[in-house]
């Protein structure tokens, strides 16, 4: 077996037990590190966000929910946020953005209201609003070819609780590949259980998970 076939088998093997955990608003911390520096993050009212490994939606939902939060004048941002999955099933589901009412009870009552309308018995569907500004991908982020991102560049990587499956030359360059898509003083958001330990790519560890470019 070809060592692109057995990345590529660890990639969707990552898609698969990140899929399980998945949850609205996930790792707490980060989402208080967003809070104390969006306004800064955006250069002239511009924002770029890829959720890289974003499974059945609830991370850039929750990207897209936080920005109309806690940017107050949102609606003269120019906002995109890229979301990409290894797996058409899960792009499927989070294309929809209808969630049972377990994954819908996390949230405050106050999210529920502005972000959600009721669909079904028990399923309640994210607003239009929230759905408009984030694209959905087919994407392999291993055997991927990365020359379909042309000059895209990101102030914001999402890649959380996928890299920890990869094998340490794997991690490089994905990492790699991260820190060349993003802007200058970009960051990257990775899994709490994970760490860019002896990956030297430019990036410098700024608050628990949350790396930037430099």
């Amino acid at each position: 077996m070809s060592d692109d076939i057995k990345r590529s088998e660890l990639s969707y093997l990552a898609s698969l037990i990140s899929t399980n955990v998945t949850s609205f608003f996930r790792e707490e911390s980060q989402w208080r590190f967003l809070e104390k520096n969006i306004e800064t993050i955006g250069l002239n009212k511009r924002l770029r966000i890829w959720s890289a490994a974003s499974s059945t939606g609830e991370e850039p939902y929750s990207i897209n929910m936080f920005l109309h939060e806690h940017i107050a004048d949102i609606a003269n941002w120019d906002v995109k946020i890229l979301a990409t999955d290894i797996s058409t099933k899960v792009l499927k589901i989070a294309q929809a953005g209808e969630y049972k009412i377990k994954a819908y009870e996390t949230l405050s009552k106050r999210y529920q209201i502005k972000y959600f309308t009721k669909a079904g018995l028990d399923t309640f569907a994210i607003k239009p609003f929230v759905k408009k500004d984030i694209k959905f991908r087919l994407f392999n982020l291993v055997t991927g070819d990365y020359k379909v991102f042309g000059e895209k560049k990101f102030d914001i990587i999402f890649c959380r609780n996928v890299m920890i499956y990869f094998d340490k030359k794997t991690q490089n360059e994905l990492v790699a590949k991260f820190y060349n898509l993003l802007n200058a003083g970009g960051y990257l958001f990775i899994g709490s259980s994970e760490a860019l330990t002896d990956i030297k790519q430019g990036f410098k560890l700024v608050s628990g998970s949350i790396y930037k470019k430099v």
